[in-house]
């Protein structure tokens, strides 16, 4: 091998190598940020298309999207379809992330969703350090944060809630009972 051709691959190698450790301590960086914790609705968010006002506040699930992905626009689409039979009395909200403009009022108006909400100013993926879009945020009906659904996840309609609420866990057979 030329001493040239010697030169370009250590220089290759050692520019890969900067690129891989730089993408590392970015990602330590975001991993170690302490986040601000989700609380419906935040002060800056705008809203498009209001909730009409309940006698009692319900819990809600809100759904981050970028309207300009078809792909989000799509999962949101199959997502409302069936929203209120599987899910009663617990709301379906939109927020529109990483929009720079005000969106149209009407952008999602063959969607059924119960309120459409614009982060204009980034809290979302900035102060609540969430990056992907289509997943669901779950809040309390006082706005309290309760946890976060993956997009492509299909969750189980709180089965997992109800049976730490029961304290159905199995027992081992040590302590007892039949097997």
């Amino acid at each position: 091998m030329s001493s040239f051709l010697r030169t370009a691959v250590h220089v290759a190698l050692g520019a890969g190598l900067l690129a891989v450790a730089g993408l590392g301590g970015l990602w330590l960086r975001d991993r170690g940020a302490r986040w601000e914790r989700p609380r419906w609705p935040d002060d800056s968010f705008v809203p498009l298309r209001a909730a009409p006002v309940a006698a009692t506040p319900a819990p809600c699930s809100v759904v981050a999207v970028n309207p300009r992905c078809p792909h989000c626009l799509a999962g949101l689409t199959r997502l409302a379809s069936d929203w209120r039979a599987a899910h009663r009395g617990e709301a379906l909200v939109v927020l529109v992330v990483d929009s720079a403009a005000r969106p149209p009022v009407d952008l999602f108006a063959a969607v059924a969703l119960d309120a459409v909400w614009w982060d204009r100013r980034g809290v979302w993926r900035g102060r609540w350090g969430h990056r992907l879009y289509g997943e669901r945020m779950r809040f309390d009906a006082r706005g309290h944060y309760r946890d976060t659904i993956a997009a492509h996840a299909n969750d189980d309609d709180g089965a997992a809630d109800r049976a730490a609420d029961d304290h159905d866990v199995p027992v081992p057979s040590s302590q007892g009972g039949t097997p």
